[in-house]
């Protein structure tokens, strides 16, 4: 795929990259989430990217900083209503 073809001329960008849980070290891999991010800003950093992957509480927050960019947003998938940090910590009980 040509990422600057694909993300140039977008309006909205939805990023659904796999954000694998280590549930020794209780963390996500959050990796592909950013390197689409770098990608985004490089060609066209006006553009709104939605992330639709599984993040922790506060990812949004600091990618907008890390990047410098307020054209993050966050849209949650798969969280049940009033159990999101529960959802956010323990990924594998999600039921869809």
């Amino acid at each position: 795929m040509d990422a600057k073809a694909a993300y140039s001329d977008s309006d909205f960008v939805v990023i659904a990259a796999p954000t694998n849980y280590d549930s020794h070290t209780q963390h996500f891999d959050t990796s592909a989430v950013e390197a689409v991010i770098k990608l985004v800003m490089k060609y066209n950093p006006n553009a709104i990217m939605v992330i639709k992957s599984m993040i922790p509480v506060g990812y949004t927050t600091s990618v907008r900083e890390k990047f410098n960019s307020k054209n993050i947003i966050f849209s949650p998938e798969f969280l049940r209503e009033s159990k999101a940090l529960y959802d956010n910590v323990y990924p594998a009980k999600l039921v869809a």
